[in-house]
C-alpha cells in the first residue's frame, strides 16, 4: 500500500480513540503508531499478540494502539490479563474506529507516521515479523 494522507479522523488525531478517554490530546505520539484492530474471539488476532508484545519491547518509543471489537467487557479484560498485553488497547464495540479505517476483517493493523500518514497496512495476523513492523 501506498503511503497515503488521509482527512480520516480515526489517522490523524485518533478522534474515535480520544474518546473512549484513553488519549486525551487526541495527537499522535512522536514516533508514529501502529493501530491493530482486533478481538478475543478472533483466531488469527489471538496468534498476532505475541508479535505486538515483542514489537512493544523491542520499540518502547513506537505506540501500539489496540482496538478490540469485544462487545463483552468481561472477556475483553480477563483476555488483556491473561495474556499480560501491556501496550493501550480500548473497547470499541461499535466499531466505530474500524468503520473509519475501512477495516473489514480482524486483525487489521496500521503503520501511522507521526504526520497521520499511513505507511503500512497489514490484514490477517503477523506472526513472528517484529522487524517487518518497525521498519515499516
Amino acid at each position: 500500500m501506498a503511503p497515503t494522507r488521509t482527512n480520516r479522523p480515526g489517522c490523524a488525531r485518533f478522534q474515535p480513540l480520544r474518546r473512549l478517554n484513553q488519549n486525551p490530546s487526541g495527537r499522535l505520539p512522536r514516533q508514529g503508531c501502529a493501530c491493530d484492530f482486533w478481538a478475543t474471539w478472533c483466531g488469527p488476532c489471538i496468534e498476532e499478540i505475541p508479535s505486538l508484545l515483542d514489537l512493544h519491547h523491542a520499540y518502547p518509543d513506537l505506540a501500539i494502539l489496540a482496538v478490540s471489537v469485544d462487545e463483552d467487557p468481561d472477556a475483553y479484560s480477563q483476555f488483556l490479563s491473561r495474556r499480560h498485553v501491556d501496550f493501550t488497547t480500548v473497547r470499541d464495540p461499535s466499531e466505530s474506529a474500524a468503520k473509519l479505517f475501512h477495516t473489514e476483517q480482524w486483525p487489521e493493523t496500521y503503520v501511522i507516521d507521526r504526520k497521520g500518514i499511513i505507511r503500512r497496512k497489514f490484514i490477517g495476523a503477523r506472526t513472528g515479523q517484529t522487524p517487518r513492523y518497525a521498519s515499516s
